[in-house]
């Protein structure tokens, strides 16, 4: 167990480094952007917060044609997924092995703490090496986190789906704000937490061959996590990436029109 803690520990150095060389050699910002002002701890990028969460939040009332059509495929796979959730769960449940336990074990902080520490390693990594990329880096996925947390934990709150471990009827559901942690199902936390930050991660670096394959790949294998240790059903792994994914990508196009807006406003 304690070497199991450790590689656990080993995954986060690994990544914090990673993203940190990759950050000496991409200078690009918001996706679309260049020579845009970087993020910095201060009021400014506190009040940002709440601009970005208010445009979340009313966003799905001026979606477009696109827009739309992508929401439908999401809610027609969700119904799919839903469909055969218990079939899945039984599938996976039947093939555990020590081994994948084991992995799944590893992989499934991605969605807790690992972030966190990710987020927290590369912003103090930032300030040793006095690495703005870096810094603005950690910021915005910190961002993004967090009004992404604020969406999936307001939708578990309403939505009161039971988790696949307390029962084998994939439609169990309590009204709104009732029945307690088992009915914190839909959707996946640990999912939303861990695309939120792949997906902020592969826009922040989005020339790198590689930040973008292993942040999805990372995400990805954490959903399948929840799924494998039985704490969430596919469908409510699906929603939880699909949401953060878009909520990630709505914030950063967002933030990338206001610089634009303020950019055209500076006279010549």
């Amino acid at each position: 167990m304690q070497f199991l803690h450790t590689k656990k520990y080993l995954l986060i150095i690994l990544l914090g480094a990673f993203y940190a060389s990759t950050a000496q050699t991409i200078t690009d910002s918001l996706p679309g952007q260049t020579d845009s002002p970087y993020y910095k701890l201060n009021k400014p990028y506190l009040a940002s917060y709440f601009s970005a969460l208010k445009y979340t939040a009313i966003q799905p009332m001026h979606f477009s044609k696109k827009d739309r059509k992508r929401l439908a495929i999401i809610a027609g796979s969700t119904a799919v997924l839903m469909a055969g959730d218990y079939e899945i769960k039984q599938f996976v449940q039947r093939n555990r092995q020590p081994f994948t336990n084991e992995v799944a074990a590893l992989i499934e902080p991605t969605g807790t703490y690992y972030p966190v520490f990710l987020m927290a390693g590369m912003y103090v990594t930032s300030k040793l090496t006095k690495n703005k990329k870096l810094e603005h880096a950690s910021l915005a996925a910190g961002k993004a986190l967090t009004i992404t947390a604020l969406f999936y934990a307001s939708t578990k709150a309403v939505v009161r789906r039971q988790r696949p471990a307390y029962t084998n009827n994939s439609f169990s559901y309590k009204a709104p704000f009732t029945g307690g942690r088992q009915f914190t199902s839909f959707p996946s936390g640990h999912t939303s937490a861990a695309f939120s930050v792949a997906t902020a991660l592969a826009l922040e670096y989005k020339h790198s061959k590689w930040v973008p394959a292993l942040s999805y790949t990372l995400a990805g294998l954490t959903g399948l996590s929840r799924i494998y240790q039985n704490r969430h059903w596919a469908s409510d792994v699906l929603v939880g990436a699909a949401m953060s994914h878009f909520i990630t990508k709505g914030i950063y196009y967002f933030e990338q029109r206001q610089q634009q807006k303020k950019i055209k406003s500076v006279p010549l």
